[in-house]
């Protein structure tokens, strides 16, 4: 919970609907504002005149992408916290206009069927160590951001003022700018878009993917060999499994730049797998741990 409006709002419905001792929050600090260790402690107070367990966790985020730097900083955090205390589920309190901006960014990268999806409503959160796995819940994304404003407003508590949020430079403050002064966009025609694409998203990674795996897979001592089909599409679902099973998930722009190597014969490693053209088939196995000394 970072205490502006959305994650706020989020609190104050779950304490009114849930028992106090099966809720507990957590703030992420990523060090990358002088206040932002004041504003976990403003948290923290609003949890405790709540009566609910509150939790710090602070963490540093990597160079480059600030955005996604911190977003993976936060969840690989979430994740650790959630699995050492092992909660059932992790909440966050993204809404239809998170939606609407999510899919008009990713409509600006080309991207297909599962980005365009946007934000799911529900998903296996990976963690950082292999394996680790915690359930995320978005309760709120059928709700628009005013309607939660109207809910902390009625609240005794004052939400936290993040100025990054207004920061042009971020591609989401800036579509979010966009939003608000193109009122002939519909939030929630763009967020109904969004769910009806994450169906369809569903029902091909249920059922072909799993058809093109059974048929076209083999697994061979500690390698998977896949005879890769007509479908780009087809191809970076099977490839983004296998990278994920021998070695860490992949997003689906780094997969397709390994199966568009991979179709024209060449040899591709990614997330600690490597890959290779054996015949008809594309072969995968673990990159060999690296020699130290």
């Amino acid at each position: 919970m970072s205490g502006g409006p959305d994650s706020l709002a989020l609190l104050i419905l779950l304490h009114a609907i849930l028992p106090r001792d099966s809720l507990r929050v957590a703030t992420v600090d990523h060090q990358l504002r002088p206040e932002s260790a004041g504003e976990a402690k403003a948290v923290a107070a609003i949890c405790k005149a709540l009566d609910v367990c509150h939790d710090i966790l602070t963490v540093e985020v990597d160079d480059g992408n600030l955005q996604r730097g911190a977003r993976d900083a936060r969840y690989y955090a979430l994740c650790d916290w959630a699995s050492g205390l092992r909660l059932k589920c992790l909440m966050t309190a993204h809404h239809a206009d998170d939606q609407a901006e999510t899919v008009l960014m990713r409509l600006n990268r080309g991207s297909g069927v599962f980005g365009l999806s946007g934000i799911r409503r529900a998903r296996w959160l990976q963690g950082r160590k292999k394996g680790q796995m915690e359930w995320l819940v978005r309760p709120l994304l059928s709700w628009r951001k005013t309607d939660l404003e109207k809910v902390v407003e009625a609240s005794p508590f004052d939400p936290i003022d993040d100025p990054s949020n207004r920061n042009l430079d971020f591609d989401r403050v800036a579509v979010r700018e966009y939003l608000k002064n193109a009122p002939w966009l519909d939030v929630d025609a763009i967020a109904l878009s969004a769910a009806n694409l994450a169906d369809a998203a569903s029902y091909i990674d249920e059922e072909l993917t799993t058809e093109v795996w059974g048929l076209n897979v083999r697994e061979v001592a500690d390698e998977i060999r896949y005879i890769p089909v007509i479908s780009r599409f087809a191809n970076i679902e099977i490839v983004r499994d296998i990278v994920e099973r021998l070695g860490s998930a992949k997003p689906r722009s780094e997969i397709g730049r390994m199966v568009d190597r991979l179709q024209t014969g060449q040899s591709a490693n990614l997330g600690g797998v490597l890959a290779r053209v054996g015949g008809e088939e594309w072969v995968f196995t673990p990159e060999p741990p690296r020699r130290t000394g």
